[in-house]
């Protein structure tokens, strides 16, 4: 039996000047075949030295982050 992990973004916390994204809101579902449960959480994130344009973030890497 394998477990598959499904995860989402719930929310982005960012400065609107720039785009800095300063924490991530993410939801993750974990389930097999009998069960599935799931769990909220969030984490702070450094400035980085190269911002990414927010509009230009994707899924993937925001979860990325995340993990």
């Amino acid at each position: 039996m394998s477990t598959t992990f499904d995860w989402n973004i719930a929310n982005l916390e960012r400065e609107t000047a720039d785009g800095y994204v300063y924490t991530i809101h993410y939801t993750v579902t974990a389930s097999n075949d009998v069960y599935s449960e799931g769990a909220y959480g969030s984490v702070g994130l450094e400035r980085p030295d190269t911002l990414i344009p927010y509009d230009s973030l994707t899924k993937e890497q925001v979860v990325e982050w995340a993990k």
